[in-house]
């Protein structure tokens, strides 16, 4: 049940994010784009306060004992949200987010490879090499 709920989830996640990248785009078309990147954050700290509260079962006083580079996730976050808005407004979402999957897939590929941030190490083999290519292949035919 666990599975099926976290694959669930992750298609919520992509398709969020692609209606989210249209979204924060025709915000940023009004207000600005580092602007609509700061409404989104706001706006999603505010909804990840109400999680914490409600349904929150950690305990975030121990943020202060984790190893600071375990608190870049947000930054990472902003130049997602700020590189999604600029993308869908110049290329269109279709091609904004094939080469965000792209980044994403080829980064894990590498993490993953040499077991990087705590990953469990699974070496690149000639299947996911292939993988990688097709995936490079299909994003020069979206994009052309």
């Amino acid at each position: 049940m666990a599975k099926i709920f976290a694959v669930a989830l992750s298609l919520l996640g992509g398709t969020a994010i692609a209606v989210q990248s249209n979204i924060n785009g025709l915000l940023g078309k009004t207000v600005g784009n580092i602007e609509s990147t700061l409404i989104s954050f706001l706006v999603g700290t505010l909804a990840a306060s109400l999680l914490v509260l409600t349904v929150g079962t950690g305990d975030i006083r121990l943020v202060g004992q984790v190893p600071p580079y375990l608190l870049v996730g947000g930054l990472l976050g902003v130049i997602v949200v700020f590189a999604t808005i600029t993308g869908v407004q110049a290329i269109g979402t279709t091609a904004t987010l094939t080469l965000v999957i792209l980044g994403q897939l080829i980064t894990a590929l590498i993490i993953d490879h040499y077991g990087l941030l705590g990953a469990t190490q699974i070496p690149v083999d000639w299947v996911r090499g292939c993988g990688v290519i097709l995936m490079l292949v299909g994003a020069g035919l979206i994009i052309h």
